[in-house]
């Protein structure tokens, strides 16, 4: 018989919340397996908007996914999307 802490997490659905857990898992040394329908992990319905006149409804610098890295998401804006990355600001 297996040990249950040997065995990999099954994550259902691939959106910000599934993926943030498997990589959470991972930096931990858990395995895991992600099931998701779509084309693209961590997405969902609320990051899959491809307008940029749809913003999200919370401002950049409040947005991280990282309590011990509170900055993660502007910091992240302001290398890969410098047009959007006013931490006060709402992004695309």
């Amino acid at each position: 018989m297996n040990d249950a802490a040997s065995l990999p997490v099954v994550i259902v659905g691939g959106g910000f919340s599934g993926a943030m857990l498997a990589a959470r898992l991972a930096e931990q040394g858990q395995a895991s397996v992600l099931i998701e329908r779509g084309e693209q992990v961590g997405l969902g319905v609320a990051y899959s908007a491809v307008l940029d006149a749809h913003r999200l409804n919370v401002r950049s610098e409040r947005m991280s996914a990282r309590p011990d890295r509170p900055a993660d998401f502007a910091d992240w804006l302001a290398l890969h999307a410098p047009d959007f990355a006013d931490p006060n600001g709402f992004a695309p």
